[in-house]
């Protein structure tokens, strides 16, 4: 990349960062280590199996070499380290701390062949709630990343979506936008462990030219293995030609717990009449009048339902593309059972607010564990939509009328007034808003 270009890039990537920039808040305690970045390819030079750049971090300065683009970060001894107070960005629903260096060398030009790069990271892992990544980053014509990143998330801190991961994990994206245009174009993530870590955490992107696909790996072992879990991914997209490099951390804001909004009871049926294919659970509930911020669509994000009846606790899953709507009412169907139990589910804002909810689960469709206790005391539930809001009911202070060991059968509870079951943990029945953030 020419010199006079780079330098615009240099002043125009912060700029156009900065809509969706607060200042550091403080708040956040991250820290990694990159001990060595290399290249073949591009811009360096010919993608002939030799590499043409290898920083070691080895020379007590980041010039001329890198910048720091966001954040802090330095060199000390033989490393980088990319650390806190770093900038707030928001992405999507998603409030990062981030500091990033950017190499000031060359950047990835398409048409300019293809590549394989290589950062070398700490054998520590990020700590609750942190990442690190590298990434190939543009700003013009639109804002797209596209990379690895190693989280660390908490099973609540961990956005539900496709493949949404609690604990340690790897994943890739391809990303466009930042603040509310942030949008997640594909998103790929599989778990690992502090035990399969033997040796340095590798990060790798390899680049082929004629069809723009990026591939990305990650290795466990310092480098001797890699493993490549992950489908290719379409970069330089939308216009894009050319692409900084980045090596960051970040820390993850914790979400904001979500709205819960209590539903009054209008039945809770539980039937177990013979064989396992036999068992039926028929959920109903409403509420008169509900708050409009509170009512979400389970068409982006799907649902799930815990249903909880003395010591049994059973998640059913109804994914996004269950779900259709036709107006205020949004129906779930999966007559044959292809993604669980639920056979069919709805879910409604009536004309003043209020909401009504339901759900029909046979055992023909798939496993259902929640059976009539013989006898009951007390039946509870949690309709979660994507990880936007709660909807809980409970049986205590209604009619329990049937109850014996073929039937449990609960009605006309008033709203509880909290949940008093969990929701059920983030699965694939959602879109993951935070893989691939950075």
């Amino acid at each position: 990349m020419p010199l006079a270009f780079r330098c615009l890039r240099l002043v125009a990537a912060p700029l156009a960062l900065y809509s969706a920039l607060a200042p550091p808040s403080l708040a956040l305690t991250f820290s990694s280590s990159c001990d060595r970045f290399e290249i073949d390819g591009n811009t360096f030079g010919p993608a002939d199996g030799t590499l043409d750049f290898v920083d070691e971090f080895d020379s007590g300065m980041l010039a001329p070499n890198w910048t720091v683009l966001l954040g802090s970060a330095q060199e000390t001894g033989s490393d980088v380290i990319v650390h806190s107070p770093g900038v707030d960005v928001q992405l999507g629903p998603t409030l990062l701390e981030i500091s990033t260096i950017e190499n000031a060398v060359h950047g990835i030009e398409k048409g300019a062949g293809n590549f394989t790069m290589s950062s070398y990271w700490s054998s520590a892992l990020p700590g609750t709630g942190d990442e690190f990544f590298m990434e190939l980053y543009s700003t013009s014509p639109i804002i797209e990343a596209a990379g690895l990143t190693v989280s660390n998330t908490t099973s609540q801190g961990a956005m539900p979506g496709n493949s949404s991961l609690g604990g340690y994990s790897v994943g890739q994206s391809v990303t466009h936008g930042i603040g509310t245009g942030f949008t997640t174009v594909q998103s790929n993530r599989v778990p690992i462990t502090l035990a399969s870590l033997t040796g340095r955490m590798v990060l790798r992107l390899s680049f082929d030219d004629a069809t723009a696909m990026l591939t990305c790996s990650f290795s466990l072992d310092g480098g001797t293995t890699f493993q490549n879990p992950f489908p290719p991914m379409q970069i330089f997209n939308s216009g894009v030609t050319d692409y900084d490099i980045l090596l960051g951390a970040a820390g993850v804001t914790p979400p904001p717990p979500p709205p819960t909004q209590p539903l009054s009871l209008r039945l809770l049926f539980v039937r177990n009449p013979s064989d396992p294919a036999s068992r039926r659970v028929i959920y109903k509930a409403y509420s008169s009048r509900a708050s409009r911020k509170v009512f979400v669509a389970p068409t982006v994000g799907g649902a799930t339902l815990k249903v909880k009846l003395d010591s049994v606790t059973q998640c059913f899953s109804m994914p996004a593309s269950g779900w259709s709507r036709f107006g205020r009412t949004y129906t779930y169907a999966d007559p044959g059972g292809s993604h669980g139990p639920v056979k069919a589910a709805q879910f409604k804002q009536t004309r003043t607010g209020g909401i009504q909810n339901k759900a029909l689960i046979i055992g023909a469709n798939g496993p259902v564990d929640i059976v009539p206790p013989n006898p009951g005391v007390e039946g509870d539930t949690n309709f979660h939509i994507g990880d936007s809001a709660e909807y809980c009911a409970s049986t205590a202070g209604g009619t329990i009328g049937q109850n014996n060991a073929r039937t449990f059968k609960a009605w006309n509870a008033p709203a509880p007034a909290g949940c008093n079951v969990t929701a059920c943990s983030p699965s694939g029945a959602f879109l993951d808003a935070l893989d691939g953030l950075f």
